[in-house]
């Protein structure tokens, strides 16, 4: 069994198949071509994310964060409407 070749680039637009194509495999086949279009997009991304430097340990969590439900008047406008928003836990404003 072969694998598809790949190379970290962005291919902008993956092939889309028509009812025309004939179905023909191996290197340069139609039937491989959108494999290796995302193939391609992945080790770019990849790559990418390889780049980037690491979070520090101390920011590390495996917590997910908390969040509550706050009821937030807006004053402007003097129509009295509310707004409900999801703030992040220990936010004390809220700014809109």
């Amino acid at each position: 069994m072969a694998y598809l070749p790949e190379e970290a680039v962005w291919v902008e637009g993956i092939r889309r198949l028509e009812t025309t194509d004939r179905a023909i495999g191996g290197e340069g086949g139609v039937m491989n071509q959108q494999g290796g279009e995302l193939a391609n997009r992945t080790a770019y991304l990849r790559e990418r994310l390889d780049g980037l430097p690491e979070i520090p340990t101390s920011l590390q969590t495996t917590d997910p964060p908390t969040y509550h439900v706050v009821r937030v008047d807006v004053a402007e406008g003097g129509s009295g409407y509310a707004l409900d928003d999801l703030v992040k836990a220990g936010s004390e404003n809220v700014d809109l």
